[in-house]
């Protein structure tokens, strides 16, 4: 095989968007977020390949599907209640709930690693008190 010798480059001018909050929503949405050692992501890869989410309609389609009916309707009913929370004990009884729905062991190990992550990654935001547990 023989070398080409050098070919010519074209340098694209045009500006990436870094718009900090498109840029959030990418790394929310990146399969190595918060660990990079999950990625939990509901078959959304499966359903890409298979072609059944082929442009942003479906994509929307099928996020709303999992924050309606899967396990994204829980985590929001489950954050709401610790958020309406007054006290450290009524945290902790929420936190009582959501470690009993968990399928199984293996599931409640990986989302207790994982939901320590994301608070890890986001101790720098000023948000809403929250008693821990």
């Amino acid at each position: 095989m023989g070398w080409a010798g050098p070919t010519a480059t074209h340098t694209d001018t045009r500006r990436m968007n870094t718009d900090a909050a498109i840029l959030t929503l990418a790394q929310w949405f990146s399969p190595s977020y918060p660990l990079g050692s999950f990625a939990y992501s509901h078959g959304l890869e499966t359903a890409i390949v298979a072609g059944q989410i082929d442009n942003a309609m479906a994509l929307q389609e099928w996020v709303s599907d999992v924050l309606m009916h899967g396990t994204g309707r829980n985590d929001c009913i489950l954050l709401r209640a610790a958020f309406a929370c007054q006290t450290q004990a009524g945290v902790a009884q929420v936190d009582a709930h959501a470690r009993a729905f968990s399928c199984s062991a293996e599931r409640l190990s990986e989302t207790l690693v994982q939901g320590g992550a994301f608070a890890v990654s986001y101790t720098h935001l000023t948000l809403p008190t929250i008693y821990s547990v």
